[in-house]
């Protein structure tokens, strides 16, 4: 492509992109997400607050449409009420338990959600080992042993019962298992997988996904294999060439989603909506595809945004590489 052709098509693109800019919805198709990450948070809450009935209703009616799973993080204070409003919708849930705090309250409340057939993966902690340092190989894989004796006491052998752990934490990325026991223990694995925080450009972004999940499958054969979290924020800091933005998020999205359907890998994108209550970097609040109130933000590929989006990051590809 010569230059006077690249300045034409650049031209062409944000000429077309501003005369719709008017007239288009960014919009999903449906169940277009295998799942999504789910906290039925509004601005105003963060953990502690106690979540309605009614909230819970309103939110996941916002992503009912446009996915198949959602993944929560807790069964306590209004959150083990999500797996039945879910299942309400016709959504399948990977229910999560917070073990820091009231253990035995969150994983009896899993039990009784699961002998109700609202759970389809129970998931115990979320990145317990590496990134929190809450629990060992040995006492994780300890407390799965006894989930599981009590799951088969209560006639609930064929669920799933998992982990959700960083790449890192479980994996070294010559392959290697960091935390044997754990992984053992665990019927399903759901792997977070976020190259954003390993610092590459966004367009390294799905190959970085895609390399990760090849070591994790290799390295725990027989193991439901799941990604269970990844994303790209829309603001914040940047770490290292990873940059936060919503074109950013677009495309990630869009390569991340289309790299898991064409492969056949279960997926949970992170998230549903903006969390203000993390922190402490600027980044943490804005990882969700709607935002706080509900709105949609990132820009899917059906629709003229997303396409704009896809166009001005070829053509940037492009220019950069001729560049070099």
């Amino acid at each position: 492509m010569n230059r006077s052709v690249a300045i034409l098509t650049v031209a062409i693109v944000i000429a077309s992109s501003a005369a719709l800019a008017d007239t288009w919805e960014p919009s999903l198709t449906a169940d277009y997400f295998h799942g999504l990450a789910f906290g039925p948070y509004e601005s105003t809450q963060g953990p502690g607050d106690p979540v309605s009935v009614a909230q819970i209703k309103e939110r996941l009616g916002i992503v009912a449409p446009y996915t198949q799973w959602v993944r929560t993080y807790s069964t306590w204070n209004g959150f083990q009420n999500i797996p039945e409003e879910a299942h309400k919708l016709g959504l399948h849930v990977a229910a999560g338990t917070w073990i820091a705090h009231n253990r035995q309250e969150e994983i009896d409340n899993l039990i009784e959600k699961a002998k109700a057939g609202w759970v389809g993966i129970a998931i115990i902690g979320n990145e317990e080992l590496l990134f929190r340092g809450r629990e060992t190989d040995a006492s994780l894989a300890a407390l799965l042993n006894d989930v599981r004796v009590a799951f088969d006491a209560n006639g609930l052998q064929h669920i799933h019962l998992a982990i959700s752990e960083s790449f890192d934490s479980l994996f070294g990325r010559d392959g290697t298992v960091k935390c044997p026991l754990t992984v053992e223990a665990a019927d399903a694995i759901l792997v977070n997988i976020h190259p954003f925080h390993e610092g590459v450009r966004v367009e390294q972004g799905s190959a970085v996904l895609a390399e990760r999940y090849a070591t994790a499958v290799a390295a725990a054969p027989g193991k439901r294999m799941v990604i269970g979290e990844t994303g790209w924020p829309t603001a914040g800091e940047t770490k290292g060439e990873a940059i936060p933005s919503i074109e950013n998020a677009a495309t990630y999205l869009a390569e991340s989603v289309s790299w898991a359907k064409a492969k056949g890998v279960e997926i949970f994108t992170f998230e549903a909506f903006d969390e203000a209550w993390k922190g402490p970097e600027e980044f943490e609040r804005h990882w969700g595809v709607w935002d706080a109130d509900g709105s949609l933000k990132v820009p899917e590929p059906t629709s003229v945004g997303m396409l704009f989006f896809g166009s001005m990051a070829l053509v940037s590809r492009r220019w950069r590489q001729r560049r070099r």
